[in-house]
C-alpha cells in the first residue's frame, strides 16, 4: 500500500443476507468468538429483517466484516429512539486497515435517518483495544450500568 492511500479502498458496503452465514462464521473463528452455525443463524434471521441495519463489507467478493444494529425506545429509562450496536466483527487481516469504521459510521447514518439521538454499545472494560477503537469513534461513558447475577446450573438446587 502506498503512503497516503485508502486502506479501504476497494471495500464496497452492503446488507448482509442469510447467505453470509458461513462467512460469518469464518470470521468470528477467526476472532475465537461464537461460531456454531445455529447461533449466527438465529441472529440473521433476526437482524436482517431490518437489511439497513444489518451490514457488510466486503472485498473481492469476500466478506470482511459485518454490523448488526436495532432501534428502540422506552426502555431502560431511555425515552428516544436510540440506536443500538449489537454485534461487530472484522477479519483479523483486515482490522486496524478502517473497516470497523466505516461499518459503524455507515450504521451511524441509518441511526440518524431513522431520528436516533444516541447510540449504544455494550463491551467488555477489560479490552483496551476495543474501547479505544470505540473512543476514536467518539464514544463516552454513558449513564447506563450493566448488572449481572450468575445463575446456578440446571438441576442445582437454589431457586
Amino acid at each position: 500500500m502506498s503512503k497516503g492511500s485508502d486502506p479501504t479502498e476497494g471495500v464496497l458496503l452492503r446488507q448482509l443476507i442469510v447467505g453470509d452465514l458461513i462467512d460469518i462464521v469464518g470470521i468470528q473463528e477467526s476472532l475465537g468468538g461464537e461460531s456454531e452455525v445455529e447461533y449466527w443463524r438465529k441472529k440473521l434471521d433476526v437482524y436482517t429483517a431490518d437489511p439497513e441495519l444489518c451490514l457488510g463489507a466486503e472485498y473481492a467478493g469476500k466478506l470482511i466484516g459485518y454490523i448488526l444494529g436495532h432501534i428502540k425506545g422506552g426502555e431502560f429509562g431511555v425515552a428516544d429512539e436510540t440506536g443500538w450496536i449489537e454485534l461487530i466483527g472484522v477479519d483479523p487481516e483486515w482490522q486496524r486497515r478502517g473497516v470497523g469504521k466505516i461499518l459503524v459510521e455507515a450504521l451511524f447514518k441509518v441511526f440518524l435517518n431513522r431520528s436516533c439521538k444516541k447510540v449504544y454499545i455494550l463491551c467488555s472494560w477489560k479490552d483496551n483495544e476495543i474501547l479505544g477503537f470505540l473512543r476514536e469513534l467518539g464514544f463516552v461513558r454513558g449513564d447506563l450500568i450493566h448488572l449481572e447475577k450468575s445463575l446456578p446450573r440446571v438441576g442445582a438446587s437454589g431457586l
